[in-house]
């Protein structure tokens, strides 16, 4: 359930306090079917960022080097009849570094108060090679659809200390108002992600239990994840004593590569 609450975190800037208690994304499947292990396998390895890589990659796989990913990026995707108003979302550094501490600030407006029957859709993706793989919804983790979200929040023991300061809540319900984050810090120490390219979209309903009437928020946002310099040295020790088709060299290389 702490993977739970860190991923939801992860997509909504209200509920980073459980980002700083567990491991969020190792792409571990549990199933038994073997294309699920093998998708989550190759999720799982850390990636060079678009921003990093040579000319040359993007001519191979006939990409428009221009449009590659090179900063954190956002936008809202609402309508003029959503709830949420999501004004302004700053995050540092860019690219972020996990484990490590990461520095957040956002505004955002909310025009009426929140009924309990919230639902949420996920779609979060990772960038391999030239396109986006949609990573799949395992334990609650990943492009999930979640029936209720404030029953998913209450399970948060207590509100990161900023939050609290600032009068933001992490939890149902959400009052009518604006809500301004300053630049703050969230150590996530224990907080593990394969380093790449990332694509999260969230989108927010009102359920009146028999049909979804209103979309409260829809959110688009692109980041990108380094791997630490501790995690690097992992990668080579793993690279070099799990994979006998690599050969010492390149395990060298990525681990070098990916901590610069």
């Amino acid at each position: 359930m702490k993977a739970t609450r860190n991923f939801v975190f992860f997509v909504v800037l209200a509920i980073i306090s459980a980002a700083e208690s567990s491991n969020l994304l190792k792409f571990k499947a549990r199933q038994e079917d073997a294309n699920i292990n093998k998708l989550m396998a190759l999720l799982d390895q850390p990636t060079i960022l678009e921003r990093d890589q040579p000319i040359e990659f993007f001519w191979k796989w006939g990409m428009d080097p221009n449009k590659r990913l090179i900063r954190f990026s956002w936008e809202d995707c609402g309508n003029s009849s959503s709830k949420v108003k999501m004004n302004d979302v700053h995050v540092t550094p860019d690219p972020i570094v996990l484990p490590g501490t990461v520095n957040i600030a956002f505004n955002l407006s909310i025009s009426d108060d929140f009924p309990d029957s919230i639902t949420g859709d996920v779609v979060m993706k990772k960038k391999i090679g030239p396109i986006y793989v949609k990573i799949p919804c395992v334990d609650n983790v990943g492009s999930c659809h979640y029936d209720d979200l404030c029953n998913l929040l209450s399970q948060i023991t207590a509100c990161p200390d900023p939050f609290i300061k600032h009068n933001i809540p992490c939890k149902c319900p959400f009052k009518k108002g604006t809500y301004f984050l300053p630049p703050s810090e969230f150590h996530m120490t224990s907080f593990s992600v394969p380093g790449g390219d990332y694509s999260i979209k969230l989108t927010l309903n009102i359920s009146n239990f028999v049909h979804i009437y209103l979309i409260l928020f829809f959110l688009s946002i692109y980041l990108s994840i380094y791997l630490s310099i501790y995690l690097s040295i992992y990668l080579f020790v793993f690279l070099s004593h799990s994979y006998h088709d690599l050969s010492i060299y390149l395990s060298i290389y990525l681990s070098i590569y990916l901590s610069i």
